[in-house]
């Protein structure tokens, strides 16, 4: 019995002095040690037509610096049902990344989605993945609508 008591006073005296450990500073130093990668593309120009080449630069930040951790870029550009049309892997070299994609010449859709990420940003939330809908315009030239022109009229008065 003496024997159980002093195992139970031991026991007592190691988890008051071992404490509760501080999830707040847990987490900020998890916030300083490991950042969240952000990335944002540079394209040439801001609608496309079927045929054309998309031209893009990448560029990596963590916070406010530049991110090194990373080394491989991806892409995923696909239609507007969803459908996966290619799937880019780029180096990263000092923080960027660039490259191009082909749209096909006989895309008929209004948009393209891109969807850019490094593994990296995988391991957090998916709202902070990079995502854009390019708009594609249609090679296909639909006449105006005849447009109903106004005639103001015309009256001179005598002053």
């Amino acid at each position: 019995m003496k024997r159980y008591t002093i195992i139970v006073c031991l026991f007592l005296f190691f988890v008051i002095q071992a404490g509760a450990q501080n999830i707040d500073s847990t987490l900020a130093i998890y916030a300083d040690e490991y950042g969240q990668e952000r990335t944002y593309l540079h394209y040439d120009k801001s609608t496309y037509a079927p045929g054309e080449t998309i031209w893009y630069k990448a560029y990596l930040m963590n916070g406010i610096f530049t991110a090194d951790a990373s080394k491989t870029f991806y892409i995923d550009w696909t239609d507007d049902n969803g459908n996966l049309l290619f799937h880019s892997i780029g180096p990263v070299v000092d923080a960027t990344s660039n490259g191009q994609f082909d749209i096909p010449s006989g895309y008929a859709g209004k948009f393209i989605h891109v969807k850019a990420y490094t593994k990296w940003m995988l391991n957090f939330d998916s709202a902070f993945l990079y995502n854009k809908d390019i708009r594609i315009l249609s090679k296909t030239t639909s006449s105006p609508a005849a447009k109903n022109t106004v005639i103001a009229p015309i009256q001179f008065f005598p002053e």
